[in-house]
C-alpha cells in the first residue's frame, strides 16, 4: 500500500510540474512576485510579465531588431514611440497599439510595433498561481 501511495505521489508530481511550461524558465530567470499585496483581504499575489532575458534584454532585442524606416529619415522623422501590447497566457505578444502620449508618425508606430510583435519568448504574468494576460508597455527613441 505505501509503494502504491508513493507512486501516485510522485506521478501527481510530475503530472503538476508538467503542466506548467514555465516553471523551468521562471526558475531559471529567478522570475519572482513584483507586487505582493497578498495580505490585504481580497488581493492576490501578482506577477508580471517577463521577457525571458529580462529588461536589459528586451532592450538590447529592440535595438538590434529596429531599423529606421527610409522615408521617415527623408521626411525628418523622429520622436518618442510608446506603445501598449499584452502578454497573454500562453506568453504570445497580443493587442499592440499606440499611446496617446506616443509620436503621431505611424511609420515610426509600425515599426516598433513589428519589432515588439516578434519579441519572444515571454514568461506571461501570473495572479496567484495562474497565468493571466497583462497589459505592458515599451518605449523607444527614434533620433535622426
Amino acid at each position: 500500500m505505501k509503494n502504491i501511495l508513493l507512486a501516485a505521489f510522485i506521478l501527481s508530481s510530475f503530472l503538476a510540474n508538467a503542466q506548467d511550461p514555465f516553471a523551468e524558465l521562471e526558475t531559471k530567470q529567478n522570475f519572482r512576485p513584483v507586487m505582493n499585496i497578498g495580505f490585504l483581504p481580497g488581493k492576490a499575489t501578482t506577477v508580471f510579465p517577463k521577457y525571458v532575458e529580462g529588461k536589459v534584454g528586451l532592450d538590447k532585442f529592440i535595438k538590434s531588431e529596429i531599423n529606421y524606416p527610409e522615408s521617415a529619415k527623408t521626411q525628418g522623422l523622429s520622436g518618442r514611440v510608446i506603445i501598449s501590447y499584452s502578454i497573454n497566457e500562453k506568453g504570445e505578444v497580443v493587442s499592440l497599439s499606440k499611446t496617446k502620449e506616443s509620436v503621431k508618425q505611424e511609420l515610426l508606430i509600425n515599426e516598433l510595433i513589428r519589432v515588439v510583435e516578434k519579441s519572444g519568448p515571454w514568461i506571461p504574468g501570473k495572479i496567484e498561481d495562474k497565468y493571466e494576460k497583462m497589459k505592458m508597455t515599451v518605449s523607444y527613441e527614434f533620433v535622426l
